[in-house]
């Protein structure tokens, strides 16, 4: 993700403001995971997955934004997206995997 996300043209301007938010974002999903892999229990590592996906959305979100008002081309803009429902799919299978076994051992 990170080669192509460097093909997002930012102007001057947007150094500070979009720009910092998507790497905020960017950065936020493999820390969550980490942190949640971490954790001494299970229904942590199940939240912070959750986490996750609420950043990688945030992120898909921005890559659309960047798309849409001339940042990212179209083709770039495929691809990033593509990376991330792939992610996107990871992370639910694991999150589903997780839980059922939290539910077994109820």
């Amino acid at each position: 993700m990170a080669k192509k996300g460097n093909e997002i043209k930012f102007p001057s301007e947007e150094k500070y403001e979009l720009a910092s938010q998507l790497k905020s974002a960017l950065v936020s999903v493999p820390a969550n995971i980490a942190e949640g892999c971490r954790r001494q229990h299970t229904k942590e590592l199940a939240y912070l997955l959750s986490v996750a996906l609420g950043s990688l959305s945030e992120v898909r979100y921005y890559f659309l934004l960047c798309k849409d008002i001339g940042y990212l081309s179209e083709e770039a803009y495929n691809e990033l997206q593509q990376e991330c429902i792939d992610i996107d799919k990871m992370l639910d299978s694991l999150i589903l995997k997780i839980k059922n076994q939290l539910n077994e051992s109820i």
